[in-house]
């Protein structure tokens, strides 16, 4: 894959999420996912995974905006701000980071950095 492929890979993933397109969103990971959070245990396989987004995850809906995308070899960097609704009807607002690992065209391991908000 090229970085203009990995680049593309992540951003499908984040208008999955914006979309709730779970059927995408499920199908960009790899079985073995390690999902790192704040707030949360880590996230290892992709049932875990799944569960989390389908049930656990606190946002209703909302949309993201991605300010940098940083590719380096099979690493993907974001820097960007999230807008939405919480399932208790609040309206946050973040900024945020992502490190993704990306193998053989699927994402095997995140990590996520919020600024000043848990979500």
């Amino acid at each position: 894959m090229s970085a203009q492929d990995y680049r593309a890979l992540v951003e499908r993933y984040y208008h999955s999420v914006d979309q709730n397109d779970l059927p995408t969103l499920f199908s960009l990971f790899d079985d073995q996912i390690i999902y790192k959070r704040p707030g949360y245990p880590v996230l290892a396989g992709k049932e875990q995974f799944m569960e989390f987004y389908k049930g656990t995850r606190i946002i209703e809906s909302g949309a993201h905006t991605l300010m940098h995308i940083l590719v380096d070899g099979d690493h993907v960097c974001v820097q960007g701000s999230f807008q939405g609704v919480l399932k208790d009807g609040r309206v946050i607002e973040t900024e945020f980071a992502d490190i993704f690992v990306i193998h053989d065209g699927k994402i095997v391991e995140r990590h996520t950095y919020f600024d000043g908000i848990q979500v």
